[in-house]
């Protein structure tokens, strides 16, 4: 399991909106990492490396960038983040410019580099007057004649915020593709996972086992059906308001690019159109280690009757490598490799359990 699926990113609700102003045009979008990245983005000369997220409430600079630019800020803003509320700095008459498409916030708050680990810059999207994500041709096309697709039942907001039926269950999801993988809080999984065709995964972790995903079969939302949703369950986590609507979940960027999307002015209405037939089954190792520097590669948590464990993975082993890669600390590429890759593969691992290492052979298979 990817730890990252349980951290939610890019999630900023900004008091007043921020007013932004694009052009007519196209521009490529390049799904990097789970961002969703803007090649070729330009901030006074300098490249910087930018990212869309439909769920910013106001567009970010970093504060990295910031200093290196020379910009201070000229007011401050109070923003919800996903850590909890706080004052951010902000500043006006910073334009963004990508290929095909200049951005001109009207301010830009002023974010912790914590907050946005190698990114110079989040572009919020609420504000545009009309985009579509086309994932089908790698593009946003912002204003233009922008074809619509099916009609999702959508909710004013500051956020794009879709309500979902399953089996006479409503519930509202924010779509953000700031968010690594969609996933619902612990309070209304419960909630979910009682109704019929709902699948499950545990996972044994350190810990003890704990419910960790729900396979959703089939969501609707007016005429859009959304198939096999996979939602991570966020473990101990509160409840999340938006425009006084209760959130249940977000749609994050790991079903987001399974479609095309089509947002109309203010995010009254959004539409979609399947491209791909919806998201591939969930395939991966069934395996969640540490990356951090404390203890990087050591195994704390194992999908029950999963692949791992088939393999002979253990609790407590470390991995030494994973695809001929270390895990340490930061290495994308291990990460990447037990991530949701929709396909089967065997992954060589070597572990060292009670100081000797051991070689085994992991074949990804659906873990729900």
């Amino acid at each position: 399991m990817d730890r990252r699926a349980f951290v939610v990113s890019g999630l900023a609700l900004a008091a007043p909106m921020s007013a932004a102003r694009a052009d007519e045009g196209a521009t490529t979008i390049v799904v990097q990492r789970n961002r969703l990245v803007l090649p070729g983005a330009m901030i006074a000369g300098s490249a910087v490396r930018a990212v869309l997220d439909t769920a910013a409430g106001i567009s970010t600079i970093s504060e990295g960038l910031a200093g290196r630019l020379g910009l201070t800020g000229d007011g401050s803003l109070r923003i919800n983040t996903i850590g909890g509320p706080r004052r951010a700095p902000t500043i006006r008459d910073v334009g963004l410019h990508i290929p095909g498409l200049a951005f001109s916030p009207r301010r830009w708050a002023i974010m912790p580099d914590s907050l946005q680990p190698d990114i110079d810059c989040v572009l919020g999207t609420t504000s545009l007057d009309r985009f579509a994500l086309r994932f089908s041709r790698s593009s946003l096309m912002v204003n233009g004649t922008i074809p619509d697709g099916t009609a999702l039942r959508i909710h004013r907001a500051r956020v794009p915020l879709a309500e979902f039926e399953l089996e006479g269950q409503r519930f509202v999801m924010v779509i953000d593709t700031g968010a690594t993988a969609s996933s619902i809080f612990d309070s209304e999984a419960t909630r979910l996972a009682s109704i019929a065709g709902v699948g499950t995964a545990r996972f044994t972790t350190t810990g003890g086992s704990a419910l960790r995903a729900l396979r959703i079969p089939r969501l609707t939302s007016g005429d859009a059906v959304i198939h096999n949703a996979l939602l991570r369950v966020r473990p101990g986590s509160s409840t999340l308001r938006v425009s006084g609507r209760l959130v249940s979940g977000l749609i994050g960027l790991d079903l987001i690019q399974h479609y095309d999307w089509v947002f109309s002015p203010k995010g009254a209405r959004v539409s979609l159109t399947s491209w791909s037939g919806g998201a591939p089954t969930w395939i991966g190792m069934g395996i969640d280690f540490r990356t951090d520097g404390t203890d990087p590669g050591r195994v704390v948590g194992l999908a029950d009757h999963g692949p791992a464990v088939a393999a002979g993975v253990q609790l407590g082993d470390r991995i030494v490598t994973l695809g001929d890669v270390a895990p340490l600390p930061q290495n994308q590429s291990a990460i990447d490799a037990i991530a949701t890759c929709g396909c089967s593969e065997r992954i060589q691992i070597t572990v060292e359990r009670d100081n000797r290492l051991l070689s085994l052979s992991i074949t990804t298979a659906p873990i729900i």
